[in-house]
């Protein structure tokens, strides 16, 4: 197990950024992602009750939110798996797996996955976006995740490969990964990306327990 002194429920000027089980922030949560997953990628998460997996969470799972003051304006869920169990990560399916990305001497407990992210336009292009993956970075190093995989369109997944080399973190977008045959993969031209997080544990003092 890995512990490590940085604060998830930080504060950063007027915002909070915080995980977090409080059933109003997760709504609020939940109602962005319906709202801009329909906008930007004209995706609508209620149809098949795809909106019910937003803000649900098996013990593996957690939702990371920004907000100012009680109003949540940005978020994401964060899964974990372990290589050597039948569990599987929401994007990876029977016949789909990420676990052939991860490297050969792979010494992590977990690998995990960054999902259903969205920030409210009105706080886009800030250092909003860049605040939350290194922090979900550092807590997932914090719980034995050595890999982090993302499923993004792909001028998204070209920004998040970008925001992790600012990060000093190896990220690679996967262009000839073979995904499930989903129409929302062939519309939006999703891409796969990996990012190897290990490099962030001597930079962050992240040590292991004992």
């Amino acid at each position: 197990m890995l512990t490590t002194s940085f604060d998830t429920n930080a504060k950063d000027d007027h915002l909070t950024y915080e995980f977090t089980r409080d059933p109003d922030l997760l709504e609020q949560y939940a109602e962005l992602v319906i709202q801009y997953y329909k906008k930007d990628l004209n995706l609508d998460l209620t149809e098949n009750s795809l909106n019910q997996e937003i803000t649900h969470c098996s013990q593996n799972e957690y939702i990371y939110i920004v907000r100012e003051n009680n109003r949540v304006i940005g978020g994401t869920k964060l899964t974990f798996c372990q290589p050597e169990t039948k569990q599987i990560l929401p994007m990876e399916e029977v016949d789909f797996s990420v676990k052939g990305y991860l490297p050969d001497d792979f010494k992590f407990s977990f690998y995990g996955e960054i999902g259903r992210l969205v920030i409210d336009p009105s706080y886009r292009g800030k250092d909003i976006l860049q605040n939350m993956v290194n922090n979900l970075m550092l807590f997932s190093l914090s719980h034995h995740c050595g890999y982090l995989f993302v499923l993004a369109p792909r001028l998204n997944a070209v920004l998040y490969s970008r925001i992790c080399k600012q990060l000093k973190t190896p990220a690679t977008i996967h262009k000839d990964a073979v995904l499930p045959e989903k129409q929302i993969y062939r519309d939006l031209q999703i891409k796969l990306l990996s990012c190897d997080i290990s490099p962030m544990a001597q930079r962050s003092h992240i040590r292991e327990a004992v």
